[in-house]
């Protein structure tokens, strides 16, 4: 084996005594603690302590030949049991150590042009996972008529990714929700008001996007659980009365 490979063994929470004998024991097959200690030049004792330790692991078994104790070492897929088993004790933990650790403060900030909105564009999908939906509310045609062929590109990428979109327009848009109306995760909705905004909200994840196109494009970020639901909560009322 190479350092690599022997290393990797390490970062299973093997001792280098251990890792020394689980391969030691791939390599000879069934065998006493004496000659194994002196394949792998550990002493005796070690060699011994080593073996009892990768009994508990579950990564060697013992036989019985003659009234003698010999040692093999399980295939090594077992090594992949190990590595499950360590990550559900680590999953039992989490939601203790989540409830000791302080509130994070909520992360605000504040970007400026049509650059640093793709750019935003980009984390979105970068953040987002299969099965999250994004919510628009507002959505002007003043966004659509500067970058629709972004936009567009944008919505393709994210249903590729499946993530899913709930997106309410205003009344003067609705040519470009018609467009989104034949995407395949895409549920479109328009304001019944004829209300034309120069803004428009963005909700996904744990993040709040308030953009706001004038003479620049500004786009003034929250992140926080609390302030998301809020957004959230105040679409959902805004989403069932508006027009299919």
């Amino acid at each position: 084996m190479d350092r690599g490979q022997w290393d990797a063994l390490r970062g299973l929470g093997l001792t280098e005594n251990e890792t020394a004998a689980y391969v030691g024991l791939l390599e000879s097959g069934p065998t006493t603690a004496g000659p194994l200690a002196g394949k792998t030049g550990l002493h005796r004792s070690r060699a011994y302590a080593a073996l009892e330790r990768l009994l508990e692991k579950g990564l060697v078994s013992t036989i019985v030949r003659n009234a003698r104790h010999y040692y093999q070492a399980l295939p090594p897929e077992t090594l992949l049991d190990v590595v499950e088993e360590k990550r559900r004790r680590i999953e039992a933990v989490v939601p203790a150590l989540n409830a000791i650790r302080p509130q994070e403060p909520m992360h605000a900030g504040m970007h400026e042009g049509i650059h640093a909105f793709r750019l935003l564009r980009e984390k979105i999908l970068a953040d987002m996972a299969p099965g999250d939906v994004m919510r628009v509310q507002g959505a002007p045609a003043a966004a659509n008529e500067r970058m629709e062929a972004f936009l567009l590109d944008f919505h393709h990428r994210r249903e590729a990714k499946g993530c899913a979109l709930q997106i309410i327009y205003n009344a003067d848009a609705r040519p470009y929700g018609k467009k989104r109306e034949k995407l395949r995760l895409s549920q479109v909705r328009y304001m019944r008001n004829p209300v034309a905004t120069a803004s428009w909200i963005e909700i996904y994840r744990d993040t709040v996007l308030i953009n706001v196109i004038g003479s620049t494009l500004a786009c003034f970020v929250v992140q926080d659980p609390k302030v998301r639901d809020s957004f959230a909560a105040y679409f959902d009322e805004l989403w069932k009365n508006a027009k299919k």
